[in-house]
């Protein structure tokens, strides 16, 4: 079965180191296998250590430790992001002000405007974009708590507040009814689908490059 191309926008312009981007995806990968496999032997242990079934506090250590991830895959993402623009150069024109702005956050809408500016089309044009927008709000909330940081995921992404788990919330007296709830679930589908979107984004871009250096021959 011939695996399916990962086409780029229509608009996208390569660049001949594109191809290396691929380490970004197997680096990713790699974190990703490895930190889910810790996740899967401490829920286990604290089952096994404590009586099995029945221990209420597990599933939201189990939540916790997912949190942990994203925040992790996130920060791996925007390393990476940040490694690739500056050796496309994508501040050579730019002072350094706007370069160190730019490596405190990183965030997708940041990463869109210089890709935009480099290379015709910007990363909200590629299916990933959307996944990689939840990630970075689920990463912030995870980083800072109440606040815009968690209303802005709240506000775009209610199904992580479901209502059927096992996660406790409980209210503090200081929160007003109004303000979400940190208590929000990031599931191990949610932490696939985060993997999926980063390491795809990459291997689009990859393949974009060496398709591009075929079709010059």
């Amino acid at each position: 079965m011939t695996k399916a191309r990962l086409d780029v926008p229509e608009d996208w312009i390569s660049r001949t180191l594109d191809h290396a981007v691929q380490r970004y995806a197997n680096r990713t990968g790699e974190l990703f296998y490895f930190s889910m496999k810790g996740h899967h032997e401490a829920v286990r242990h604290a089952y096994e250590d404590l009586g099995g079934e029945g221990q209420w506090w597990i599933p939201t250590l189990s939540n916790n430790l997912l949190k942990a991830i994203a925040l992790t895959l996130n920060g791996q993402w925007q390393n990476d992001v940040v490694e690739w623009l500056c050796e496309t150069q994508a501040f050579g024109s730019s002072g350094a002000t706007d370069f160190s702005k730019f490596r405190k956050s990183a965030s997708p809408e940041a990463v869109d405007k210089h890709v935009r500016r480099l290379r015709g089309c910007g990363l909200s044009t590629f299916p990933e974009y959307a996944t990689l927008r939840e990630l970075h709000l689920v990463a912030n909330a995870v980083r800072h708590g109440p606040g815009r940081s968690l209303t802005e995921p709240w506000e775009a992404h209610p199904e992580l507040w479901a209502p059927d788990s096992e996660i406790i919330r409980l209210r503090p007296w200081y929160m007003p009814a109004k303000e979400p709830l940190s208590q929000f679930i990031v599931s191990e589908a949610d932490m696939n689908r985060y993997n999926d979107a980063v390491c795809t984004f990459w291997n689009r871009v990859a393949e974009a490059a060496l398709t591009e250096g075929e079709g010059s021959d």
